[in-house]
């Protein structure tokens, strides 16, 4: 009898140790630093919400990590498959030979906006119908809002400073905030007198009526900014090395993204609303409009993109940075998903 009951328990013990495999426990985790909340991230909520990343046999993990340093640091230190940065920081990063590379596009129009609030607009004497260069330089003495030194938000204000000859070390007061809601707060109180961040935020901030868009590149009307993309998705060489298969299937997932925002707006749409449920529905949706017209239609970084952002960056730059478009972009797995995903 003991023989027998020891039999059958190897037996079970046997069938739960080669039971197949459920689609849960084929899922290979790939861990994504994000900076935040932002409509920039628009391909990443898709890509989530839709279930691709899942569909290309995938899990992914968020990390948020704050800000554009920390995500370029998670990346180089391993801690991070891959994040969505600013391409401006990958430029740099690659050019000070630092170990990043852009794999894809992530964001194709510039999205951070500076937004004031009405009473210094109005103690400054700004008008809406001055024109933006006009605006910027009549921000002497104030202090604005900045998520961190370093982030993206930090370089647009000294960008646009800088191009009309401010400095904007003396001629304003630049102050870490965080992101998103606390900006807006910050402003509400009188902490600061506005801030630099994307939408909603900035929507915010206006249709409470407190606030004023002052500088905003997706308008058109800032030249430094045109045909300058925001964000692409940033590797580290080693990475590509150690975990090419999960990056290229990262890839497709997200072009599968890029197609449903473009094809199906509305549907696209629906999986972003879940990121911002504390956003009311007119600001979302106008949010969500503008946006979505800034994700990429190719998952393919082009030279143009790379010469375009250079140049922006150049303007403030005591020395000029050049970096080739070989050492900054690999877009081997995107023309590979682009192919694949959308015929071209």
């Amino acid at each position: 009898m003991r023989m027998i009951m020891a039999m059958v328990l190897a037996a079970g013990l046997a069938l739960t140790a080669f039971r197949p495999a459920s689609a849960e426990d084929k899922l290979q985790k790939v861990t994504i630093a994000f900076a935040g909340k932002g409509m920039s991230f628009i391909m990443q909520y898709v890509a989530i919400g839709a279930g691709y990343y899942k569909a290309e046999g995938l899990e992914p993990d968020i990390v948020d990590v704050s800000s554009g340093t920390r995500q370029a640091a998670a990346v180089m230190g391993g801690s991070a498959d891959f994040t969505q940065l600013g391409m401006p920081h990958t430029l740099r990063a690659v050019a000070r030979g630092g170990d990043l590379v852009a794999i894809g596009s992530g964001f194709d129009m510039y999205p951070i906006a500076l937004v004031i609030s009405k009473t210094a607009a109005q103690k400054l004497g700004i008008t809406d119908a001055m024109p933006p260069g006009e605006k910027i330089k009549l921000l002497r003495g104030l202090k604005i809002g900045i998520t961190s030194p370093g982030s993206s938000t930090d370089e647009f204000m000294r960008t646009i400073m800088m191009v009309r000859g401010m400095d904007p070390d003396k001629d304003v007061k630049l102050q870490p905030i965080g992101i998103g809601a606390p900006m807006v707060a910050a402003m509400q109180q009188g902490s600061t007198d506005g801030f630099a961040f994307m939408s909603p935020f900035t929507d915010i901030a206006v249709s409470r009526g407190i606030g004023t868009v002052i500088a905003d590149p997706m308008q058109g009307n800032l030249p430094e900014y045109q045909d300058v993309p925001y964000q692409v998705i940033t590797t580290s060489r080693k990475t590509i090395e150690t975990r090419r298969p999960i990056l290229l299937a990262s890839e497709r997932a997200m072009t599968r993204a890029i197609r449903l925002c473009h094809e199906h707006p509305d549907q696209a749409k629906q999986f972003v609303r879940e990121y911002f449920k504390e956003v009311d529905d007119a600001d979302f949706n106008l949010a969500f409009d503008n946006y979505v017209r800034a994700v990429p239609t190719t998952p393919i970084v082009s030279p143009t993109q790379v010469a375009n952002t250079l140049k922006m960056l150049n303007l403030s730059e005591k020395t000029p940075l050049s970096p080739t478009y070989d050492q900054v972009t690999d877009m081997t797995m995107a023309r590979e998903a682009a192919k694949d995903l959308l015929g071209k």
